[in-house]
């Protein structure tokens, strides 16, 4: 995996937030369907290429195990040292501001 440039927490966080807002009428819309476990999807949320990035900081599925139980059914890696040097400098907590979080769904 090739390392890119880092995107800044305030770079991603004005992305979701512009994506959020975009969608915002069919996000309220998918959750509020009546029948269905409230929850939503937005395309694009990630930039393109952080998305991609997170998708290869994980093992090939051939190198994890399948786990397929009454409790779960996931991929699971046993070892994460390849992955630890990418979530470390990206999973620190960040904060989207504006009014839009603070909106009722």
């Amino acid at each position: 995996m090739s390392e890119q440039p880092v995107l800044r927490r305030d770079e991603i966080a004005a992305h979701i937030l512009s994506r959020l807002e975009f969608h915002f009428d069919a996000i309220r819309e998918q959750f509020h369907t009546p029948g269905l476990v409230p929850s939503c999807w937005v395309d694009g949320l990630l930039p393109e290429a952080l998305a991609r990035q997170i998708h290869e900081s994980f093992p090939p599925s051939g190198k994890m195990v399948f786990k397929d139980s009454i409790r779960e059914r996931k991929y699971i890696a046993a070892q994460r040292t390849s992955t630890r040097a990418f979530w470390r400098k990206r999973s620190l907590p960040f904060r989207i501001p504006g009014s839009l979080m603070s909106s009722p769904v």
